[in-house]
């Protein structure tokens, strides 16, 4: 039996080296290792594409309870979250993910999102076809990060925020306190919480904190405050579920405020990413674009005017494998990372207990194996029979 490799190179400058565009500099490891390895003076053991199966093993010990722990560096997001979903683990992750998973599959709930994804797209729309006039070239990024935080918030907490047309100080705090996370992320001299804390960058980071938990719970206590009347005049929120829990006495004021700013970091920055990824795929390939111009036709029968209805979004077949090709090639979360809790051995490697294996979801979606050409943009990949032939966590 083997341990997993460990790199003899320089110890301390080829660590730091992993902190320069680590995914790149992962790819060329991998070319160098091919199986895994274990990165210099740490316990991070990145998995990689053919190594899809040790993957599922992780995966599925998570969701038999053994490695549900997540990554040391989720730590960073504890201010903000405190411990949501995201970052929360053993009794109270199940206990949370219980309550809250239901919410995603309320009928109710998703119609009442799909008035809302009508209603901004419409603002999104018109706010497009400002900068169409123009005829100058534009990133399109700040657009969607702004559409995707109006739905969000209406969605979330039932609270419009009108990012796309007005500047809201929650808004601009979330931005900025999302772009200051990656920034501490790429900073080692910055973990340590009580170095940065004494940072500039730590006390702005404190202001925004301030300004997102001010906001959150103040939309909290007016909606705990309308609750039974707002069953009947309003729609339904994520947030409002949420309510519906602390009135049976599952959840407190601070559980909701920890899910409720939880949802709003998981859903607002890696949807924008998805979405900005997606238009700049579909941009590029004329062919695939004909092909969703005509789903749509087909489907709304010519008549562009009528709003869209959620049988409407479940007739979306090939938008719906052009999303999942898009999250293949540029997944908006490139890698995650889960603390093995228990020692186990795969394939003749010793995966030994308090290592974070890293699962390196860019390059998982790169093998060959289960998608030959693995750079070719092709949503074709994920018709029916075809996703039925490979192996379950090819596609994460």
């Amino acid at each position: 039996m083997t341990t997993i490799c460990l790199i003899t190179i320089l110890i301390i400058i080829s660590s730091i080296l992993y902190l320069y565009k680590p995914i790149r500099k992962l790819i060329q490891q991998k070319t160098i290792y091919s199986s895994c390895f274990k990165i210099p003076k740490s316990d991070y053991v990145p998995l990689f594409g053919h190594l899809f199966s040790l993957a599922g093993q992780v995966s599925k010990r998570a969701a038999s309870s053994k490695h549900i722990n997540k990554s040391p560096d989720y730590a960073l997001l504890d201010d903000w979250l405190k411990t949501g979903l995201l970052i929360s683990s053993g009794k109270k992750w199940k206990t949370r993910r219980r309550i809250i998973t239901p919410s995603f599959h309320d009928s109710n709930i998703l119609s009442n999102c799909i008035d809302t994804f009508n209603e901004q797209i419409d603002i999104g729309l018109k706010c497009f076809q400002k900068l169409a006039d123009q005829n100058v070239e534009t990133n399109l990024y700040p657009l969607i990060s702004a559409w995707t935080l109006d739905v969000i918030c209406e969605t979330a907490m039932g609270k419009t925020v009108r990012a796309q047309t007005e500047e809201s100080e929650y808004v601009q705090a979330v931005i900025r306190i999302t772009d200051l996370l990656a920034l501490r992320m790429r900073s080692p001299w910055l973990w340590p919480r009580p170095i940065f804390k004494l940072s500039a960058l730590g006390r702005e980071h404190d202001h925004l904190l301030n300004i997102i938990h001010k906001f959150t719970r103040q939309v909290i206590q007016d909606r705990i405050a309308d609750f039974s009347s707002m069953h009947v005049r309003h729609r339904m929120a994520f947030l409002d579920t949420l309510i519906g829990k602390m009135h049976d006495e599952q959840m407190s004021i601070d559980d909701i405020q920890e899910e409720v700013d939880t949802f709003m970091f998981e859903g607002h920055d890696t949807t924008a990413t998805a979405l900005n990824f997606a238009l700049f795929m579909i941009a590029l390939h004329q062919n695939i674009q004909q092909r969703l111009f005509e789903e749509m036709q087909r489907i709304f029968e010519n008549d562009n005017e009528r709003t869209c209805t959620l049988d409407d979004v479940k007739q979306m077949d090939y938008l719906e494998c052009v999303i999942k090709e898009t999250l293949r090639l540029l997944p908006s979360v490139p890698m995650i990372g889960r603390e093995i809790q228990e020692t186990f051995q795969y394939n003749g490697k010793t995966f030994v207990k308090g290592t974070t294996a890293i699962i390196f979801i860019y390059e998982i979606h790169r093998d060959p194996q289960h998608f030959p050409e693995p750079d070719k943009f092709d949503p074709d990949r994920f018709s029916p029979e075809l996703v039925q032939q490979r192996h379950p966590y090819a596609y994460i």
